[in-house]
This record gives C-alpha cells, sequence and structure tokens, in this order.
C-alpha cells in the first residue's frame, strides 16, 4: 500500500506500463531517475530498463505541441447524442419557422424569403441551449460534427456489429 502512497513508485510505474503499452511519454528523466533509485537492490523491469537505454540514448522524445485534452464522459455522451438531439432540434426548428413565417407575413417582416432564418440555423441554437459542451460552437462547425458522428456510428454498425435495435411495437 505504501508503494500508492505520494512520493511511492507506484503512479510513476503505472505512467511507465502506459508508456511501454504504445502511450505517449510522459516520465521525466527525474521520474526515471525516480524510479532507478527504487530499484538499486533488484533487477530492473523490463519497461523500466527499455526507457532509461532510450533515454540514454536520445530516442525516447516527447510529441511536440500541447497536450491532447482527455475528454471528459459527459463530452462523449454529447457528442453521441448529438445526432439525434440535432434531429429532434429540426424538428421543433421547422415548426419555429413555420410559426415566424406566419407571424411575419401577418406584419410583412417576411416578405424576403431571404430574410426567414433557416430551420438548421434555427436547430443549431436549440443545440447550443441543450447541450453545453457546444455552446460555443459555430452552425458550421456543429452540423460537422453532425455528419462526422453519424458516419462513426454507420462505420460502427456496419463492422459486424449488432443492428440497432428497432423500436418495440
Amino acid at each position: 500500500m505504501a508503494a500508492w502512497m505520494n512520493g511511492g513508485p507506484g503512479p510513476l510505474l503505472r505512467k511507465l506500463a502506459v508508456e511501454g503499452a504504445g502511450g505517449e511519454v510522459t516520465l521525466t528523466p527525474d521520474e526515471l531517475a525516480r524510479l532507478v533509485d527504487e530499484f538499486r537492490d533488484d533487477p530492473l523491469p523490463e519497461n523500466l530498463r527499455i526507457a532509461v537505454t532510450q533515454q540514454l540514448r536520445g530516442k525516447r522524445v516527447r510529441r511536440q505541441g500541447a497536450p491532447k485534452k482527455r475528454q471528459a464522459s459527459r463530452d462523449q455522451v454529447e457528442l453521441i447524442m448529438l445526432p439525434g438531439a440535432y434531429a429532434e432540434a429540426l424538428k421543433d426548428a421547422e415548426i419555429e419557422r413555420a410559426q415566424l413565417r406566419e407571424r411575419g407575413l401577418k406584419r410583412g417582416r417576411y416578405d424576403d424569403a431571404r430574410k426567414l432564418p433557416t430551420a438548421s440555423s434555427i436547430a443549431c441554437a436549440y443545440i447550443r441551449k441543450r447541450l453545453p459542451t457546444l455552446k460555443q460552437q459555430s452552425d458550421r462547425s456543429i452540423l460537422n460534427l453532425v455528419s462526422k458522428i453519424r458516419h462513426q456510428l454507420a462505420d460502427e454498425n456496419d463492422d459486424g456489429s449488432a443492428p440497432p435495435a428497432a423500436g418495440g411495437d
């Protein structure tokens, strides 16, 4: 248990295992040195030996740029929900657009159909209200995300997984 407490080798060994499994290089040279000190009386684990020799040879380099941001589970759920939420928002938007047209025609406001907002722009506004993680996205990026996720979900269903369940009668 002491190995996993603050200052113990447990968290560093976990980082080393992730790195050894093909993940991103996360251990600094200082952390590698701490691990080597931990195993001063024992033979080095294979992952640690590989990491140390790569470091000494200059072949262990970190990826350039900002580290990749992990998505929270809420973000992932909202992205998976996006195509369905957009379809529902589009239905609501078409209803609102029809109401706007009726009210606008009475007042002479929407004589020109180009002045009436499109159903997709109204739907994107609904998406920004309903899914907080997409609040800062533009209409174009929301539509691109919807398309991208639809294709990903279709590809997953084509890869031999079970087809989506049909609605009950």
